[in-house]
């Protein structure tokens, strides 16, 4: 770890193990990404983690905090399909959608009085090194290892996929650069079949294709116009090398 970062390793259930020593150290801005529980979408771990969310706001308003970035989902715009801007009217978002867009615009009104920035980048499918088992790409790799032919009931549905660095050098320029907008869209800005993803996945496996890539079941992607305009940031990662990138990865782990 360098010499100038500090890590302090707390629980943000019990605000005691943190308080004073966030308070202490009087931070500029602070990057939430914490998300107790997942992949449980439930009530329960919903509403924890909605009143953890909002202590941990409460708190850092209250010490004078300069900018805060809470990180969000595509899935806070529900059923919406085709390109997708920031200003649009969510349709009918699941559970874990709708915590995150309350603790959004309640943050959004904690900053009203120009003390505290807030802002919000809603995250498309974020991919890479790292994530998940069950997600769509080492979900394929782990079943064509197995010799058996991956379970994807919706093929030609479209979907925005983003390579996690990306997502990060994204996150940065929101934290770090003087950035208007409070809420941005975090995605590559390209739709792109999950069953062509898929067919990726086979080629660096050395498989035949999986799925046939022609017409589409709908599906949404980001319109990323505002944040490449605000900020110096812009997805730098293609599917195809972020997925050869994966596949890599995922084969050092075999």
């Amino acid at each position: 770890m360098p010499a100038h970062v500090r890590l302090h390793e707390a629980d943000l259930q019990n605000v005691e193990s943190w308080k004073t020593a966030v308070t202490n150290f009087k931070p500029d801005a602070c990057i939430h990404l914490a998300w107790k529980g997942l992949p449980d979408y439930s009530f329960e771990m919903c509403r924890r983690n909605l009143d953890l969310s909002l202590d941990l706001i409460s708190i850092l308003h209250g010490i004078g905090l300069a900018k805060f970035v809470g990180i969000g989902s595509c899935w806070e715009y529900g059923k919406l399909t085709g390109q997708i801007t920031e200003g649009m009217q969510p349709d009918a978002p699941s559970l874990f959608g709708a915590v995150k867009n309350a603790i959004n615009s309640i943050g959004q009104s904690t900053s009203n009085n120009g003390e505290m920035k807030f802002h919000w980048g809603r995250i498309s499918f974020c991919f890479g090194p790292g994530q998940r088992p069950t997600s769509l790409i080492p979900m394929v790799f782990r079943t064509l290892q197995q010799n058996k032919i991956p379970n994807i009931k919706a093929p030609n549905i479209l979907q925005d996929f983003i390579y996690v660095t990306d997502v990060a050098r994204a996150i940065t320029a929101i934290c770090t650069e003087d950035v208007e907008s409070s809420v941005f869209n975090i995605g590559s800005g390209v739709p792109v079949r999950v069953g062509a993803v898929a067919n990726m996945v086979a080629r660096e496996c050395q498989r035949s294709e999986l799925f046939d890539e022609h017409g589409d079941a709908g599906g949404a992607w980001a319109d990323i116009t505002r944040l490449s305009s605000e900020s110096t940031w812009r997805p730098l990662v293609s599917i195809t090398e972020g997925v050869e990138r994966t596949i890599e990865f995922l084969g050092r782990q075999v």
